[in-house]
């Protein structure tokens, strides 16, 4: 598509997903977290192996190098006002 420049992956430059729920109880919100951060850890863990992988495969096939990433997640939760 001409929005991506000529670049070769058409790719999100910022990509942002939420889910949203206010009618839960703090039980349910204490299960969510828990949920959250285990998804997040296997997330995590997966994105560096794949990281580091692909870093050397640059290296080796010697492709000019420069480009970042930020991947992150983030659980918020509190009492909603009434």
């Amino acid at each position: 598509p001409a929005h991506c420049h000529g670049r070769i992956w058409c790719y999100p430059e910022f990509l942002e997903r939420s889910v949203f729920s206010d009618e839960l109880s703090e039980a349910s919100v204490a299960a969510l977290a828990t949920h959250t951060l285990t998804q997040w850890q296997r997330v995590h863990d997966d994105t560096v192996v794949k990281a580091i992988t692909l870093e050397q495969s640059d290296v080796e096939a010697g492709r000019e190098t420069g480009m970042r990433i930020r991947v992150g997640m983030y659980f918020y939760a509190e009492k909603k006002s009434e």
